[in-house]
């Protein structure tokens, strides 16, 4: 998630703690980029975007769940998906399944979609 080739001052990360008892990844003490910790009760997935939503302060969000990973530079083109066509409202992509060995499997070779 971090391989991200924007500024710290152009995007922000927001943690949604959905009170699970999983240890949180210590983003904070690990990137120079300023993270915001989002602590709540637990109520699913659907629960934790509607309580993180409204906290975003950008014109664009990107999810990334607990189980997922971006790949480097998957912010600037989202960002240059959405600037080519004004009338483009979400951005989707491909899924990769990445084994424990790195190899991977799924249509993560298709790129994005609009």
């Amino acid at each position: 998630m971090l391989e991200q080739n924007f500024s710290p001052s152009e995007f922000e990360i927001l943690v949604v703690d959905d009170g699970l008892p999983t240890a949180l990844p210590n983003l904070s003490r690990n990137s120079p980029r300023r993270v915001t910790h989002l602590p709540k009760k637990n109520g699913g997935q659907a629960s934790a975007f509607n309580f993180g939503v409204p906290q975003c302060r950008g014109e664009i969000v990107a999810f990334l769940d607990g189980d997922d990973w971006w790949a480097a530079n998957k912010l600037t083109r989202v960002v240059e998906s959405l600037a080519a066509d004004s009338s483009v409202g979400i951005v989707g992509h491909g899924i990769a399944n990445v084994q424990r060995d790195g190899s991977t499997s799924g249509n993560s070779s298709r790129g994005l979609s609009i």
